[in-house]
């Protein structure tokens, strides 16, 4: 049987487990936080469809019925050791989750990197504070210092400066105005012959 068989199978102990396990915890265990000791049964709305749901489920892995489902042409090979060590799986999962969780009034084994879900929240704050609140930064500092200052402050401060400037052509002198018309025309002459 290739490797990934034997993973399946481990896999199967693993299911065995930690399902005898969520039933010890939820049906058998202790109550552990005072809103658990307080909780009472699910109304109606709840069950039916779970127990609608449960029939199928229970139903859906027999042959007759898979063959409806699934057209296979000829059913794979498997050596009959694998039958007895998944049944050896199944009762080892679930005398493991008898023998600890049985009584358990609080879970027995810790094992940080499973209590802390794998330190995903831990890493995913990281990304977040690396990556969002970084961007955030530069976000920050391009609108101050690009966007407002360059584009929006320095050009509203050069217009208003031409503007300051070019007041003082504005004489209102009728001869100041011919003198600049023909000190255009004569530079315009010269840029037109020195070309």
């Amino acid at each position: 049987m290739p490797i990934l068989g034997w993973i399946a199978v481990l896999t199967a102990g693993l299911t065995s487990f930690y399902m005898f396990r969520l039933l010890y915890v939820v049906f058998a265990g202790m109550p552990r936080s005072e809103h658990a000791k307080k909780a009472g049964e699910s109304p109606a709305v709840m069950v039916l469809p779970l127990i609608l749901l449960s029939i199928p489920a229970i139903g859906a892995g027999w042959p007759f019925i898979e063959h409806i489902f699934f057209k296979t042409s000829e059913p794979a090979h498997v050596p009959h050791i694998v039958h007895y060590v998944l049944l050896a799986m199944f009762v080892g999962g679930w005398a493991l989750a008898w023998l600890l969780y049985r009584r358990a009034e609080k879970d027995p084994v810790v094992i940080p990197l499973f209590a802390n879900r794998l330190y995903i929240d831990n890493f995913y704050s990281w990304l977040v504070k690396i990556f969002q609140d970084g961007l955030a930064w530069l976000s920050g500092w391009a609108d101050r210092w690009i966007v407002d200052l360059l584009l929006a402050q320095t050009t509203s401060k050069l217009t208003w400066a031409c503007g300051y400037v070019l007041r003082f052509l504005q004489l209102g002198n009728i001869q100041a105005y011919a003198f600049f018309f023909g000190a255009g025309v004569i530079g315009l002459i010269y840029l037109l012959i020195a070309r």
